[in-house]
């Protein structure tokens, strides 16, 4: 999936079953929550919490799921976290994670209108 088309909200319509109000509420909620999850990703990679950002990640995959956002970074960052890898690796997948977050954010926004 590519940053241009980071989500994909076929899951999200087929849970709500065409209720708009559900939907809606489903969207605006992820987002508050991919940016709440993306900055503790962020803030416990600073602090080089590897408890935290395992934590952290795991927390946002289910949020990305419900709005089609591919979970594979979440992952590798859960595993990199676990094995307290190089925090220069992990680094580069947070930074990744961190654009597509941005770009999923504004496509949930226009989503909206």
């Amino acid at each position: 999936m590519s940053i241009l088309k980071p989500i994909n909200l076929e899951y999200l319509k087929n849970i709500s079953g065409g209720d708009d109000l559900f939907f809606k509420e489903s969207v605006e909620m992820a987002t508050i929550l991919i940016p709440s999850r993306v900055a503790a990703i962020n803030q416990a990679l600073k602090a080089h919490s590897y408890d935290d950002l395992y934590q952290a990640a795991h927390k946002m995959k289910s949020t990305a799921r419900m709005i089609g956002m591919p979970c594979d970074l979440l992952e590798q960052i859960e595993h990199k976290a676990q094995a307290h890898s190089p925090i220069d690796e992990l680094m580069r997948i947070v930074r990744e994670i961190t654009l597509i977050s941005k770009a999923a954010v504004r496509e949930l926004r226009s989503a909206l209108r």
